[in-house]
């Protein structure tokens, strides 16, 4: 098993944006990859500037995988922070 730990700095918009639109989306489509163990939001430790995420996979391999997939392209995810209603 693989954990990886994410925390990602935003403004206060951008932390709303993630809570309720970004992270019911990539959840959505990271619970259909191969090796998806799970995807968390840990609201206890987030910061007022912050929120942290932990990824698991099975394996590194699959991990990968995710990480390499079009649906995982971080200037799609990176668009979705600057504009808000193209990701809804």
């Amino acid at each position: 098993m693989i954990i990886v730990y994410v925390k990602h700095y935003l403004n206060k918009e951008g932390k709303a944006f993630v809570q309720q639109y970004w992270f019911p989306m990539v959840k959505k489509v990271m619970q259909q990859q191969l090796g998806y163990i799970s995807f968390k939001h840990e609201v206890e430790q987030d910061c007022d500037d912050c929120v942290n995420l932990v990824v698991t996979f099975d394996d590194e391999i699959n991990l990968q995988q995710w990480v390499d997939i079009k649906e995982h392209d971080k200037d799609k995810i990176k668009m979705c922070f600057i504009c808000c209603k193209q990701c809804r």
